[in-house]
């Protein structure tokens, strides 16, 4: 089972997404109790809040999975242009490499 996190930016907002490789039940309840979690059909993700408390409860949820955190903080696929919201980038780009760096120091991650 593949677990994939991502940043996303949905209605101009920064989310962390989770991307899941085919639907089990568990994994789908564990994902859906994260606090204020909610399915995007645009991005085919999983959506929780873009905060260090959201991703400790994600991590506390997800715990018994693997989980690949995508390093590109690009939003939406595209790399970002220079002008584009930089406080935002900057931001993910943050979060991204505070999520890598926990769980890097547990040996548990692939970076792609």
């Amino acid at each position: 089972m593949a677990i994939l996190i991502h940043p996303v930016k949905h209605n101009q907002k920064p989310y962390i997404g989770i991307r899941i490789s085919q639907y089990q039940y568990e994994l789908h309840l564990k994902i859906k109790s994260i606090k204020y979690a909610f399915w995007s059909p645009d991005t085919k993700s999983w959506l929780i809040p873009y905060t260090s408390e959201s991703w400790k409860e994600c991590k506390n949820q997800l715990s018994t999975f693997d989980m690949t955190i995508k390093k590109d903080t690009g939003i939406d696929n595209q790399k970002p242009h220079k002008n584009d919201i930089p406080s935002l980038n900057g931001e993910l780009q943050k979060l991204m490499m505070y999520i890598i760096q926990d769980y890097m120091s547990r040996g548990t991650v692939l970076i792609l």
